[in-house]
């Protein structure tokens, strides 16, 4: 049997390389951000999003891709320093 198939190091899901435009709406205080992002690595659980901007940890963000009109309501789950 393959021990690391067990292991809490193993990924739930693949993690995909992939960049794709997409705009990320912030709904706070009566208020609405609205700001262009891409996507740099995907799996189903959520997405690595690159951005100008920086976004607030554990922010509620709308997730919207304009080449197909899908969006996805998620939470901030890791954000770093500014480039």
């Amino acid at each position: 049997m393959n021990d690391d198939k067990f292991s809490l190091k193993a990924r739930r899901t693949t993690r995909i390389p992939l960049r794709v435009p997409v705009q990320l709406v912030i709904q706070k205080d009566g208020q609405t951000r609205t700001f262009e992002g891409w996507t740099m690595i995907v799996n189903v659980h959520g997405a690595r999003i690159e951005s100008k901007r920086s976004v607030a940890l554990n922010e509620e963000v709308l997730l919207q891709i304009p080449s197909n009109g899908k969006a996805q309501r998620g939470r901030v789950v890791w954000s770093g320093p500014e480039a």
